[in-house]
């Protein structure tokens, strides 16, 4: 097993990502950055690599990045959609088809988008504004080619929901309404 991880355990490592095999044993730095600061990562560990997305804290651009698991092969893909905001929520690999999934925030709403893993077919699939509130914490089931995601309106006051769709966005289901 293996984890990854962005800015490291202690807090010099801040522009880095690392590999942990299993029990956080044999630590391997697979990349640095320079002024940006490496934010969420994912792993397709068929082909053996990890995306993590960067932040640019003055223009709150978003780039995707990706890197082999051996540290090998380390590259800029480009910025991600965030129509003003950041992207500061996981990205999350789907075995399925091959994309990544991510929330942004931004000054119209936040949005769950899709894109493949070149960084093209950036696409948005679901929007605050047609749900409730903050878009959250995006996952995949790869077993069941579903997304889920949390609509955190508690942070408006509202109650806080849980959402499923398909991989396309179609099939929005509320699983599960909670308290504000």
């Amino acid at each position: 097993k293996r984890v990854f991880v962005t800015r490291g355990v202690v807090p010099t490592d801040n522009n880095s990502v690392f590999r942990y095999d299993e029990e956080f044993g044999n630590q391997l730095l697979l990349t640095t950055l320079g002024s940006d600061r490496p934010d969420c990562i994912t792993s397709d560990s068929d082909n053996e690599l990890a995306y993590f997305t960067s932040i640019d804290t003055p223009t709150t651009t978003t780039t995707l990045h990706v890197v082999a698991h051996d540290g090998t092969g380390y590259a800029a893909i480009g910025a991600l959609t965030n129509t003003g905001g950041q992207t500061r929520n996981p990205i999350h690999y789907c075995r399925a088809n091959g994309k990544l999934y991510y929330c942004s925030t931004s000054t119209g709403g936040q949005r769950l988008y899709r894109v493949d893993t070149d960084g093209t077919n950036d696409t948005l699939i679901a929007t605050s504004a047609t749900l409730n509130g903050q878009l959250r914490d995006v996952t995949v089931d790869n077993d069941n080619s579903l997304i889920y995601w949390v609509d955190n309106a508690s942070v408006n006051g509202a109650t806080s929901r849980i959402y499923r769709s398909d991989l396309d966005g179609a099939g929005v289901t509320l699983l599960l309404t909670g308290a504000a």
